[in-house]
């Protein structure tokens, strides 16, 4: 993967880049870190990154993730809510199947008038 360099003030907010042409000169002088690039990190944007402390992964300052992290939260986030909603509808089958074979049941017990129903 190719790298970066990057300037952080004190708040840990991007305010300098340096591309992957000049990034190994540019992380030699103080305050600049470098970093793996990530494909989604785009200068234009650079006030929405920071570098995580941790591992030094370039990453959105509103989740503190990187997009790969942010997609694989939302995929499981999305396979719970899946699953949550298959085992309540197989609650309600499960329900309505109890309902009708008592309604059956009742209903082959009743007499009228006219017979057996």
């Amino acid at each position: 993967m190719s790298k970066v360099a990057i300037q952080l003030d004190d708040s840990r907010k991007i305010i300098g880049y340096a591309s992957e042409n000049t990034a190994e000169a540019q992380s030699q002088f103080e305050g600049w870190i470098l970093v793996d690039n990530d494909p989604a990190f785009l200068v234009g944007d650079m006030y929405f990154w920071t570098v995580r402390e941790s591992d030094n992964k370039l990453v959105h300052i509103a989740t503190g993730m990187t997009p790969d992290e942010e997609t694989n939260s939302v995929s499981a986030a999305t396979l719970k809510q899946v699953g949550a909603v298959s085992a309540q509808v197989n609650n309600l089958a499960t329900a309505f199947g109890a309902y009708m074979k008592a309604t059956a049941s009742s209903d082959a017990s009743t007499t009228t008038e006219e017979g057996t129903k």
